[in-house]
């Protein structure tokens, strides 16, 4: 190709964050003919007869409008445009893992109605949140959770959580009644109250902290509660005419949703006191000997489903059953199903 001197007049002029990289998109789409470009440039891609040159460095501002003081027509030299319009803003991380975790973020926090803090948005954000992956995140198995904010919060360095998926489950899920109001808070919501980070309250936990360590509170006086004649610590929220409520309405098969809505505790802490103080369901055993819980809520009892056991022995239908303990065929049927009677075809069900 001919020797080009004059850079007012001759070559091709562009502006680009990676020059290598552009080049190399630039030589795909020539011989892709996917874009209009000089003949003469063109030629040079497909060829790769060119020479590259990095005339200048600097802001992007400064080298778009030099880029249109040396292109400020059409078809000068082997540009087809003109020169510092044309462009945009590229910060070259596209392909990086990081810029991949902060398009992830943003379009969790759109869903959820919170908003990205101004240090990870606009034309600067992808590579403050570089910055940000590169001190915290890389070589790690850590990621990033905002499933504890709320509609109007704010994501930030401050406000997300870093953990691995394992730690997630316990930390995101489980809210805590531990200031003395009976009021159940998240990790988010207790750094709020007590000025703390919430990020630092997670990496405390991990190291093996308890929640009160970690608020840097000090534990409340435990309790002695009997049950079935035996005596627990306790120093939950809970009091022991509470307790014994919650035993009663466990031990009818209160759903865990529904007893948790009651006490103000949490489903998994409530699952762990019955745990500890070794509360029982009513149970019914299928005929592969496996048992289900019988919930306080369903329309047949336990002492129904052992019914409904023996007839299926006997060979009554599902009609019969219905009509007897007057609920839907449907529903007999569902429960003859739950009781794993595999034997008991449909046929002979509706019969």
């Amino acid at each position: 190709m001919p020797k080009h001197s004059e850079i007012q007049s001759e070559g091709y002029v562009g502006v680009s964050y990676d020059p290598v990289k552009r080049l190399t998109q630039h030589s795909r789409w020539a011989r892709a003919n996917s874009r209009p470009y000089h003949h003469d440039f063109k030629h040079a891609l497909t060829s790769g007869d060119y020479i590259i040159d990095i005339l200048v460095c600097g802001s992007r501002d400064y080298c778009m409008d030099l880029e249109f003081r040396l292109r400020p027509a059409t078809h000068i030299g082997w540009n087809i445009a003109v020169g510092g319009g044309g462009g945009r803003y590229s910060h070259g991380l596209t392909n990086s893992k990081s810029y991949k975790t902060l398009r992830n973020l943003r379009h969790r926090a759109r869903l959820s109605g919170i908003e990205v803090c101004e240090e990870w948005s606009g034309e600067g954000g992808a590579v403050n949140f570089d910055s940000f992956y590169i001190d915290k995140i890389k070589d790690t198995d850590l990621e990033v959770y905002i499933a504890h904010l709320g509609i109007g919060d704010v994501a930030s360095p401050d406000t997300i959580i870093l953990a691995t998926k394992e730690e997630s489950a316990n930390f995101l899920s489980i809210k805590y009644n531990i200031l003395g109001d009976n009021v159940q808070r998240s990790v988010t919501s207790l750094g709020k109250a007590l000025g703390i980070i919430p990020n630092t309250i997670v990496c405390r936990l991990r190291r093996g902290y308890d929640i009160f360590q970690a608020c840097e509170l000090s534990p409340p006086p435990r309790k002695i509660v009997c049950f079935k004649e035996k005596q627990f610590e306790y120093c939950g929220g809970l009091s022991q005419e509470s307790l014994l409520q919650f035993k009663a309405d466990y031990e009818m098969g209160g759903k865990m949703t529904e007893l948790s809505s009651k006490y103000n505790l949490d489903a998994s802490q409530l699952s762990r006191l019955s745990r500890r103080f070794q509360f029982t369901r009513p149970t019914v055993e299928d005929f592969c000997g496996s048992k289900f819980v019988v919930y306080a809520n369903s329309k047949l009892s336990a002492d129904d489903y052992k019914s409904i056991k023996r007839m299926c022995l006997d060979g009554v239908s599902c009609i019969e059953m219905s009509k007897l303990f007057m609920v839907s065929v449907g529903t007999i049927y569902n429960a003859v199903n739950k009781l794993k009677w595999k034997e008991f075809t449909c046929d002979r069900a509706l019969g």
